[in-house]
């Protein structure tokens, strides 16, 4: 995916979501402790065990959301809007953005594995590991799952985000289409008038050989040109 890498998103201490993360996970470290959850593991194996199969069908649902976030963008944004949106805010803007549900897809992929591998190690009769080991597991847990929580609550926030962006980048191309007309017109006018000036025509005789020529043309939407032309000067 092209952009710079999403990796440092995880430890990004300038990101709202990291800084929750990290709030979250000294609480839920503090509570650890309060509640003995090492040396009363035997009495919380079994609430441990189901919170990690619930965990695990909740990462599945934000797995989906992901990949449907992706998808979303991509139909959000039209060619002209995404070359648009490149050409003023630097090339691959849109995939940088696009590269932040395939992060999150990739986090939430790695931690279904992480859980896996713990729902196997509490129904095999191996002992307890060591207490700092056993620590620095839970730390690693909750803050790599309080980050995907939260990351994924910023993303959803980034999808209203892109809702408004998609509107403003729309009023500005239609803006350009509105000069863009205007400016047509102007060149048509002009064109008209010299050949009235410089060639004698009537301008009647010009709007009618413009007429035939459309009539003629093979151009798309024939009629509401013709239409146009004939409002625009007058012509019954």
């Amino acid at each position: 995916m092209g952009g710079r890498s999403r990796k440092g998103d995880l430890v990004n201490i300038m990101e709202w979501e990291v800084r929750v993360s990290i709030v979250v996970t000294v609480l839920f470290f503090a509570m650890f402790l309060y509640i003995h959850i090492y040396e009363m593991f035997s009495v919380y194996e079994k609430v441990i065990y189901d919170v990690i199969i619930c965990l695990e069908g909740a990462l599945l649902g934000l797995l989906g959301f992901s990949l449907s976030g992706i998808a979303i963008i991509v139909s959000l944004f039209t060619k002209e809007e995404t070359k648009l949106i490149n050409r003023i805010n630097g090339e691959e803007k849109i995939e940088h953005i696009l590269s932040s549900y395939s992060f999150l897809a990739q986090n939430i992929g790695i931690q279904c594995l992480m859980l896996l591998l713990l729902l196997f190690l509490l129904k095999s009769n191996q002992p307890i590991v060591n207490i700092y080991v056993f620590y620095v597991a839970m730390i690693v847990e909750t803050y790599h799952l309080s980050f995907i929580i939260f990351y994924t609550v910023a993303l959803v926030k980034n999808c209203v985000e892109l809702y408004k962006v998609k509107n403003i980048y729309s009023r500005i191309e239609n803006i350009k289409k509105t000069l863009h007309d205007t400016v047509n017109e102007v060149k048509i006018d002009f064109i008209f008038s010299t050949l009235i000036e410089n060639y004698h025509c009537p301008s009647e005789e010009v709007i009618d050989k413009l007429l035939l020529f459309v009539k003629e043309s093979n151009v798309k939407d024939k009629q509401t040109i013709i239409d146009y032309i004939k409002n625009q000067y007058d012509k019954k």
